[in-house]
């Protein structure tokens, strides 16, 4: 069974992981752009793209999906919150829509299971070790996103084997 692991956010991404915690593929968020007009400037904002989101997740309707259990902090804006909040919604209806088993967890509960700290390069550097076959999807700054996603299913499949050992019965 594959496990999908999620970065939410419009700079998130979504890692798809064998059982034995292989990497088998990592996508950056599908996102569209909106521009309006805020007092007299152009802005461009993105949103998560529902209709690529579905198409991705589609073909793993039978698959486990854990998402990074993210909250707003004091510092941000309003619309920025909502935004983010949406986002996160988004991904929970999309799995939520498809049958997938969904799984949250909190940022610090993850990285303190891979001995991370709240530093992105260090996540960048540990899925470049976990798999080196795939260091070029985590070569960039911008690209923590993706090491987030893989990182956050490969608890789960960590979490999982574990509970799976603790099983046996001597």
């Amino acid at each position: 069974m594959t496990t999908i692991g999620m970065d939410p956010g419009v700079t998130g991404a979504i890692a798809f992981l064998t059982d034995d915690g292989d990497l088998l593929s990592v996508v950056d968020m599908p996102v569209f752009a909106v521009k309006k007009m805020v007092k007299g400037k152009e802005r461009t904002r993105n949103h998560i793209n529902v209709h690529s989101l579905g198409d991705i997740l589609r073909p793993y309707a039978g698959a486990q999906a854990v998402i990074e259990d993210v909250h707003s902090r004091p510092d941000d804006g309003g619309v920025q919150a909502f935004s983010f909040g949406f986002g996160t919604g988004t991904l929970h209806g999309a799995v939520g829509a498809l049958g997938m088993q969904l799984d949250t967890v909190a940022p610090a509960r993850w990285k303190k299971h891979h001995r991370l700290t709240a530093d992105k390069d260090e996540a960048r550097r540990l899925a470049t070790r976990l798999w080196p076959q795939h260091s070029s999807l985590f070569a960039r700054k911008m690209d923590a996103g993706r090491a987030e996603a893989a990182l956050i299913g490969r608890f789960r499949i960590d979490v999982q084997r574990q509970v799976r050992n603790a099983d046996v019965v001597f």
